[in-house]
């Protein structure tokens, strides 16, 4: 019986100390905008990643990479987004992974781009390609974003090719495509 008690009581100061240790975790509420297209970086590994101004950022602000997603934020490309986000701290956050929670609490504002509206996507850098698909006719941004290369496919092929460095123009295509224009 005494071991059964200096079990319980054991316990139970573990459980209030290990409690203690953890603080509840404030949130705050930001404004973002996300822009048109997505862009490509590197995290752990390429991935896409959205295009954000945070907060009082100037319109003539540069456009930050932004490696979290926002959950209930459905991205469609072509507009321009204002949103209104929830952003919480997480406590131990996993060594590759974000240490924020982002919520979208409401579109303030989906802005449609003109058609024409011209933009720039890396496609190499530093070695490391952005292009996946082993035929021009199937080339994709890390296979979540169809690339309609054209005329410029064989230009393309080669400069994936020969380049470490390669930056794409393009414009929105239908079906959710971009289309590429030239090089930067």
């Amino acid at each position: 019986m005494q071991t059964c008690l200096k079990i319980l009581l054991t316990s139970v100061l573990l459980l209030i100390i290990g409690c203690a240790d953890h603080e509840e975790s404030v949130s705050t509420t930001v404004e973002m905008q996300i822009n048109h297209y997505l862009g490509t970086g590197m995290a752990v590994s390429p991935t896409l990643t959205y295009l954000v101004k945070e907060g009082t950022m100037s319109e003539d602000a540069k456009w930050m990479h932004f490696y979290s997603g926002i959950k209930g934020f459905d991205y469609e490309p072509g507009y321009i987004y204002k949103l209104l986000v929830d952003v919480k701290q997480i406590p131990d956050p996993p060594a590759d992974g974000s240490s924020k929670k982002y919520t979208l609490k409401k579109i303030l504002e989906k802005e449609k781009i003109a058609a024409d509206t011209e933009f720039t996507v890396f496609l190499k850098l530093n070695g490391d390609s952005f292009i996946t698909g082993d035929d021009p006719e199937n080339y994709q941004l890390l296979k979540q974003v169809n690339v309609a290369c054209g005329a410029l496919c064989d230009e393309l092929t080669t400069k994936l090719r020969e380049e470490n460095l390669l930056i794409g123009v393009f414009k929105h295509g239908e079906n959710n495509s971009i289309e590429l224009l030239g090089f930067n």
